[in-house]
């Protein structure tokens, strides 16, 4: 059968009565960051001055692209923003390109569930009610690529479905700029992912008539621009990806989670190397005498041991060969005792599930949203902890369960998924956006088998996703017999 001709296909047309809810939910996100800023709720920017994935304030400032050009620990993109917003405003401009990213959220969420099919209304209440968590007051006032990371998806599943849905060029431009912006900035959305992403839009755009060259072309380039970082990193520093770190990484799953005791008897009788007994992601005296040093580059970013505020420089030259000495005893390690990374999945599931307000930010920001994070998590996260008693803090997986665990998630995740996943597939952009974003949730969930300890952060990138996932739920209750 013939494909519909792009010209036959009806165009959107803007959705009037969607102005007021559109309106309304801007005022939202107006009241409640000015409410907090009267509260006290700062842009909290310890990062950028103790933290380990942000450069010195005075290389991104005053050495920008030649920093950034020797950046090998992580993706280049909160970098440049960063140190583009501080040779531009100062400090001072960071904050507002926070408040700015939240109003692009709201806007993005609320044309992303009115494209799955939900009335302007109802998908300003459920944006509103997004942007107004505790989760997201939290992660719009910290300096962290968690919250551009979750804008940009959100921006990218809208411009996928109108773009399946017009054809316009352009919005394909904006679709996989945006999700490629993501790999240039979070190291665990991977190349892989956006190549297969773009597989999936491919094959969905064929089968809908808006496929061409404009389209490919929106997706090669941006691609391309991935592909030419992890190319710079293995021609620099040997490493063909976004970061150095993977063997530290991957050893917080497997070493760390062997008691020290035992790994002491391992390095003894030679079973292990004598870099397990030393903790990951500490400055580069902490492994001295068990790596292969590098000479001194002349490259500030790369031979500065630590940062001016005292944190360690985890960019310095030599954390390449530190992370690959790690890598090289991840496998044995997990061969000489593969249940306690049976463990840390087990764990990682547990923080997975966990509120993403659960993050131990810095600063007084959460003590703040205290208030309102009790009865949000009680009340729509499906949290326990204002009915039972408080775990201690060593206490074992068991016995923290009941008040860690966010319950509505535990049980509404796989249903949506699952539902996503019946309701998915190329044939209409609706259903296309579903396979997207149940790839999209699925691939983030599944980092818990690499990594533990900061699952709910990760999944705080994907909450708008599958709140866009029920509001399609919704919809399609309302009007079962339309097709998705």
């Amino acid at each position: 059968m013939a494909l519909p001709s792009l010209a036959s296909r009806p165009r959107p047309r803007p959705n009037a009565t969607g102005a007021p809810a559109l309106w309304l939910l801007l005022a939202v996100v107006a009241a409640s960051r000015l409410l907090g800023w009267w509260m006290g709720l700062r842009l909290d920017v310890t990062n950028l001055v103790h933290g380990w994935h942000l450069l010195d304030p005075a290389w991104l400032q005053g050495d920008l692209l030649r920093s950034v050009w020797h950046l090998h620990a992580t993706p280049p993109g909160l970098h440049l923003a960063v140190g583009g917003v501080l040779k531009a405003f100062g400090e001072a401009g960071l904050a507002p390109a926070f408040w700015l990213q939240g109003a692009v959220l709201a806007v993005a969420l609320w044309g992303l569930l009115g494209a799955l099919g939900l009335r302007p209304w109802p998908a300003a209440g459920l944006a509103g009610l997004f942007v107004v968590s505790p989760a997201c007051l939290l992660y719009e006032h910290w300096l962290f690529y968690t919250y551009p990371v979750t804008v940009l998806l959100v921006v990218g599943a809208w411009a996928f479905h109108a773009w399946l849905a017009s054809g316009r060029v352009r919005l394909a431009w904006l679709c996989w700029g945006s999700l490629a912006a993501i790999s240039l900035t979070m190291a665990a959305f991977h190349l892989v992912w956006l190549v297969a992403l773009g597989a999936w839009g491919y094959v969905a755009a064929r089968r809908q008539g808006v496929d061409g060259w404009g389209s490919r072309l929106a997706f090669l380039v941006p691609t391309s621009l991935v592909v030419a970082w992890y190319l710079k990193n293995l021609v620099l520093f040997g490493v063909f990806g976004p970061s150095s770190w993977l063997g530290m990484n991957l050893s917080r799953v497997t070493i760390r989670e062997i008691p020290l005791a035992r790994r002491v008897v391992h390095v003894r009788e030679g079973r292990l190397g004598p870099i397990t007994l030393r903790p990951e992601f500490c400055g580069v005296a902490t492994y001295a005498g068990l790596y292969p040093p590098v000479p001194p580059t002349g490259v500030p970013a790369l031979d500065a041991t630590e940062k001016a505020g005292g944190a360690p420089n985890l960019n310095h030259r030599d954390v390449v060969a530190i992370s690959r000495a790690f890598a090289a005893e991840v496998p044995r390690a997990f061969w000489l005792e593969p249940a306690r990374w049976g463990r840390s999945v087990v764990l990682a599931q547990v923080w997975y599930f966990s509120p993403a307000a659960d993050f131990p930010f810095p600063g007084d920001n959460r003590r703040l949203l205290a208030p309102w994070e009790g009865p949000f998590d009680a009340a729509l996260n499906g949290c326990l902890r204002p009915y039972v008693t408080p775990a201690p803090p060593d206490a074992g997986v068991v016995r923290r369960l009941p008040g860690q665990v966010a319950w509505w998630l535990v049980v509404a995740t796989p249903l949506l998924l699952l539902w996503g996943t019946r309701r998915a597939g190329p044939s209409t952009p609706r259903a296309a956006t579903l396979g997207l974003l149940v790839a999209c949730v699925v691939f983030v969930w599944a980092l818990g088998f690499i990594e533990q300890g900061e699952n709910n952060r990760f999944r705080f990138a994907t909450d708008p996703l599958l709140l866009a996932l029920l509001g399609a739920w919704l919809a399609a209750r309302r009007r079962p017999a339309e097709p998705v």
